[in-house]
C-alpha cells in the first residue's frame, strides 16, 4: 500500500508583481497628466497677464478741493491725516472718518 501524499497545489499570492507594475504605471500617468495640465495653465497665465499701470485720475473721494478765484480750477488741499473709527455690533457696523487738511496758501 502506498502512502504517498499528493502535495497540495500552492495558491498564488493575491498581490503579485503585476499589481505593483500596474500601480506604478497609473502613478506615472497621473504625474505626467498633472505636469501637462500645470504647464498649460502656467502658459495661459503668462499669455493673458499684462503689466499693471496706474491711471491718471482726478481727485476722488476724501479729497478737499479749494477754489480761490471764480472761474479758476479747484486745487486739492494737502491731507495731513485720516482717522477711522469703526464700531461693529452683530451685523451692524458704524464708521466715522475724520480727515485733517493743511491750509493751502493762496496763489
Amino acid at each position: 500500500m502506498s502512502t504517498a501524499r499528493n502535495p497540495r497545489p500552492i495558491a498564488p499570492h493575491p498581490v503579485t508583481s503585476h499589481v505593483y507594475r500596474d500601480f506604478a504605471r497609473l502613478a506615472g500617468e497621473a504625474l505626467a497628466a498633472g505636469l501637462v495640465v500645470s504647464l498649460a495653465l502656467a502658459l495661459a497665465i503668462f499669455i493673458v497677464a499684462t503689466s499693471a499701470q496706474a491711471a491718471e485720475t482726478p481727485p476722488g473721494q476724501g479729497t478737499l478741493l479749494l477754489k480761490f478765484e471764480a472761474g479758476a480750477p479747484p486745487v486739492a488741499a494737502s491731507l495731513l491725516f485720516t482717522h477711522v473709527d469703526i464700531s461693529v455690533t452683530g451685523i451692524t457696523a458704524r464708521a466715522t472718518v475724520t480727515q485733517r487738511f493743511a491750509r493751502s496758501p493762496r496763489k
